[in-house]
């Protein structure tokens, strides 16, 4: 059972994305009679979360434990409203209460704001069940918050997370895989590498047989040394090609050995707040966001030797498979804007998917300072002047000038999610901050 439902605000959304079984069994109204009362109060009723009107299914109401209706909730309130704390989810059949949230009741309609404590990363519905108390007389609504109106953009994030995970297990499987011979690699890989082939294509909105720009324009390109011939062959030419990363130039191109990389962001369009300070590099910032970085290999980078975690950096995987001193694989992704989305991309962008043409979801390799055996003083030397993501607080002279981005992704029903944890290199829930530090 769906019910429509008025606007009470068009304020900034959380998403709710967790498993939420709708309520059922013992529950359920008792009579025909019972549910065309609920049917037809439900129709003027409006859900708000975190600000935002939000597409709720499901929606039962209960006074003192008894099935019943919103006008009987609109006679008892009259014009006062009601406040609580009792704001409860449901996850995988257990119920938890969600800390820091508060609902408030009135004979319009509910509100519930605080639902940053419920994960950003599930992508199914949640169950909600909220408790009011009016003057000794329970008052409790139970309904299902839908994350999301386009089940396509969910197959699509289903089929990057996919995606992600097949190349984690080569990487598990393969901790030099530079060295691989790639005929070998093919042969004895065939069903894996067309996985993730397909799964990409399918998550970019093209269809199995889609062929993305390789790593070629720059340093090594193993698909030439390829006898087999299968469409699919370009998820090798990225795999073997000496895990190459995405470094911030501090201008707006690269050196020609070193591809350029544009990944382009359409931000929140209404009430747009973006913003930015300190050193921004070849990044582009105002109501939008364009990335660049230059395509270096990726064999140069492993934790600084400095303790603190003002010194861990981050930067963009663009080979599928991070260099072997990663300390942390880390995936964005970053809800677009939903109204006339203009995300775009170019040159070698893989693993990053622009998914659906509407959302981007991209790849990071993190380091953390002092960890593992094998550490650096410093940043190489490509022949220009570069940076990564990193601490606003990262020390000279490793830093030679810091920045900070922050970017204001889609508002309404949000699902911006980490895979591997945020840090201190790049954080945020609905919205995303990015530090930045010059390092060459």
């Amino acid at each position: 059972m769906k019910f429509p439902l008025k606007s009470l605000s068009s304020l900034t959304a959380l998403g709710l994305l967790m498993t939420a079984p709708a309520c059922t069994g013992a529950d359920a109204p008792e009579s025909p009679d019972a549910v065309a009362s609920v049917t037809q109060a439900a129709t003027i009723a409006a859900i708000a979360i975190d600000g935002d009107a939000s597409t709720y299914e499901n929606l039962q109401v209960l006074i003192g434990g008894r099935i019943s209706s919103l006008d009987e909730v609109a006679r008892i309130l009259g014009t006062q409203s009601l406040t609580s704390r009792d704001i409860f989810a449901t996850t995988d059949g257990q119920e938890i209460r969600v800390e820091g949230a508060i609902g408030t009741l009135t004979a319009q309609g509910e509100s519930i704001d605080g639902f940053k404590a419920i994960s950003d990363s599930a992508l199914k519905p949640v169950g909600v069940r909220s408790v009011f108390d009016a003057n000794g007389t329970l008052i409790e609504l139970r309904f299902t918050v839908l994350p999301t109106s386009d089940p396509q953009m969910n197959e699509a994030l289903a089929q990057v997370s996919q995606m992600n995970a097949l190349i984690q297990d080569l990487s598990k499987r393969y901790p030099n895989i530079e060295k691989e011979n790639p005929d070998t690699f093919a042969q004895k890989e065939a069903a894996q590498l067309e996985k993730i082939a397909t799964l990409y294509c399918l998550a970019s909105g093209e269809k199995p047989g889609c062929a993305p720009n390789t790593s070629a324009e720059g340093g090594g390109d193993p698909k030439s040394k390829l006898a087999l011939s299968n469409w699919w062959n370009w998820v090798i030419t990225y795999l073997l090609d000496f895990s190459k990363v995405g470094v911030i130039p501090n201008g707006t191109s690269c050196p020609s050995q070193y591809p350029l990389v544009q990944i382009y962001h359409d931000d929140e369009d209404k009430k747009n707040a973006n913003s930015r300070s300190g050193w921004l590099g070849g990044i582009t910032s105002n109501n939008n966001t364009l990335f660049r970085f230059c395509k270096v290999d990726g064999r140069n980078f492993m934790p600084l030797a400095y303790s603190g975690s003002q010194y861990n950096y981050t930067v963009l995987n663009l080979s599928g498979i991070c260099p072997l001193r990663t300390t942390r694989y880390m995936v964005r992704h970053f809800d677009n804007e939903d109204s006339a989305n203009a995300n775009w991309g170019s040159g070698p962008t893989f693993p990053n998917v622009n998914v659906l043409g509407r959302n981007w979801v991209m790849s990071f390799c993190a380091f953390t300072a002092n960890a593992g055996s094998l550490q650096m003083a410093g940043f190489t030397n490509y022949g220009f002047s570069y940076g990564v993501f990193a601490p606003s607080n990262m020390p000279g002279p490793i830093s030679l000038g810091g920045g900070a981005l922050y970017k204001d992704d889609q508002d309404g029903l949000n699902i911006n999610f980490w895979v591997g944890g945020s840090d201190n290199t790049m954080n945020g829930g609905s919205n995303t901050w990015m530090g930045l530090a010059r390092v060459k």
